[in-house]
């Protein structure tokens, strides 16, 4: 029997701040995911370890107290740093547990939307034509990818986060409009 760890972030565990989008958690996990997962393990042989999120790791990892474990299982995402998937592949690869699922590089590149369409792109994959902006003043010079409607979302989240109704712009006013609303609730570019 193996000890197979579980790092995760849990629903409603996320400290908010004020000005945090509603969504600022929608990427985390409900204990139902869990306990899914746990039964999974048990029914392969193995046993189930809860660890917690990346930050549980690191304090475990830091005091000497992390669980001998044969491999862990990573479904992680952090909160704030274009870099959050990585956290707990990383940690994990400095305490010589195995990671289950993608490295660091590959989750924190695969987040990131315009380094993942360019690596895409090179791979000679056709990819759609987008502009990052880290705000509305920068369209003032840019480059439009295509003619409107267009549509405007985070340039580093994932499982929808910041994408609603105004989305999709269909003229330079609600473009600006959608761009300031991204890069101040999501504190980052916006991915047009």
């Amino acid at each position: 029997m193996r000890s197979i760890g579980l790092v995760y972030d849990l629903l409603g565990t996320l400290p908010r701040a004020p000005g945090d989008p509603s969504d600022a958690d929608a990427e985390f996990e409900p204990e139902a995911t869990l306990v899914a997962l746990e039964a999974a393990i048990a029914r392969l042989g193995h046993r189930p370890v809860r660890i917690g999120n990346p930050h549980a790791l690191l304090s475990a990892v830091g005091k000497g107290e992390l669980p001998r474990l044969d491999a862990a299982l990573n479904i992680a995402e952090g909160h704030g740093s274009r870099n959050r998937e990585g956290w707990a592949p990383v940690l994990l690869e400095m305490a010589g547990v195995p990671c289950l699922g993608s490295d660091a590089l590959t989750l924190s590149t695969s987040l990131d939307k315009v380094w993942a369409k360019e690596r895409v792109a090179a791979a000679g994959v056709a990819v759609v034509p987008g502009l990052s902006v880290g705000s509305a003043e920068d369209l003032e010079t840019a480059v439009l990818p295509g003619p409107f409607p267009l549509f405007v979302k985070p340039r580093w989240e994932g499982t929808a986060k910041g994408i609603g109704p105004r989305s999709r712009v269909a003229d330079p006013e609600a473009l600006a409009a959608e761009v300031v609303r991204v890069t101040r609730a999501y504190g980052q570019p916006a991915l047009v």
